[in-house]
């Protein structure tokens, strides 16, 4: 099994995950609504289920979507010179994303023991995610720029996740 292979599986569980996660926001959402408006009676936990939700979600499809990148003056370099900004960009950035993974465990652990009011779920969850998704975005990094630093990408600009 190629690297290509296991990056594709990988990409349709994580958007599968997403999808998940948007469904339910949607379900919690629209019971939400349709208690507070029909039923004249709040479900006091569905907006902060519905925002940690939202959270998780958009670290989650942040690890999956494209990123904006500056071009210009790379694209006029040679293929090994590019090749070596290319490594330097993916190292600098998966370093900065395991100092946020970094940051975001220990403010898991000193939020460990906070509950939100409605759910009475530890407010560690919200930074958890953090953690999930700066991890998988690193490995995401890291192995684009193996893929292309051994030539086995097929189109330059394929992003693995």
């Amino acid at each position: 099994m190629n690297m290509q292979h296991i990056v594709k599986i990988m990409n349709r569980v994580l958007d599968a995950c997403v999808g998940g996660l948007l469904a339910v926001m949607l379900f919690v959402a629209s019971a939400q609504v349709i208690s507070r408006y029909i039923l004249k009676s709040s479900l006091v936990w569905s907006e902060e289920l519905t925002r940690l939700l939202y959270v998780w979600m958009i670290m989650l499809a942040a690890v999956r979507a494209s990123h904006m990148r500056i071009e210009i003056l790379v694209k006029h370099f040679g293929k090994k010179l590019q090749l070596a900004v290319e490594t330097g960009c993916a190292v600098i950035s998966a370093a900065i994303l395991l100092f946020m993974v970094h940051g975001a465990l220990f403010l898991a652990t000193l939020t460990a023991g906070d509950t939100y009011t409605g759910l009475k779920l530890s407010v560690k969850y919200v930074f958890l995610a953090l953690v999930c998704a700066g991890s998988l975005w690193s490995i995401a990094i890291i192995a684009h720029a193996a893929e292309r630093a051994w030539g086995d990408l097929r189109k330059q600009e394929e992003r693995p996740w």
